[in-house]
Parts: structure tokens; sequence; C-alpha cells
């Protein structure tokens, strides 16, 4: 998962995150490969993923693919979230074998 604070108002309406996991902590200036956090938490897997779910069904959620538009005390985010494959490391790279 990465984040990215919104330099506008977040589309109408906005997700708010009551999750134990910071979303400020995982900013990052730009999505890029291996700049993903790993979210390890269940409990916050969870809701990202109802989150991401609940979105995905609106009829407006244009930008879904994209990102999830999340507001956390008060500050918007980008928020890129998606279930990982086994073999990714902690920051959603491919460890190549040796």
């Amino acid at each position: 998962m990465t984040t990215s604070t919104l330099d506008h108002d977040a589309p109408a309406p906005a997700i708010e995150w009551t999750g134990a996991l910071d979303l400020a902590r995982v900013e990052q200036p730009v999505t890029a490969v291996g700049a993903g956090a790993l979210v390890d938490d269940p409990v916050d897997a969870a809701m990202l993923r109802a989150a991401r779910d609940a979105h995905a069904a609106r009829d407006d959620a244009s930008w879904y693919y994209q990102y999830l538009p999340m507001t956390d005390e008060g500050v918007f985010f980008r928020v890129h979230a998606r279930d990982t494959v086994p073999f990714e490391d902690e920051r959603g790279l491919v460890v190549l074998p040796e």
C-alpha cells in the first residue's frame, strides 16, 4: 500500500480511515516500484479490502484503479491498496532466486 497527500479536495464522498495504521507514516511523494508498505495487521488489511470493495461498487468509482480517496484526521490521501502475492517482499517487490 502507498499513500500520497491530495493536492485538492477528495472526490465526494471520501472514505474516513479509522484503522490503526497512520496513513501519513506510509506516505510517498509518488507511487513507484518498491515504494509500497506492507500492511500486516489483519484488522487494517481487512478494513482496506472492505474500503476498496465498497469504493469499487460505487456507480461513480471512476478513480477505482488509480486510488481510494481517504481522509485521516482531516487530511485527504490517495490510497493505493492491493493484495500481495506470497513471493513479494515487504515493499511489494518480487525477490528473484539467486
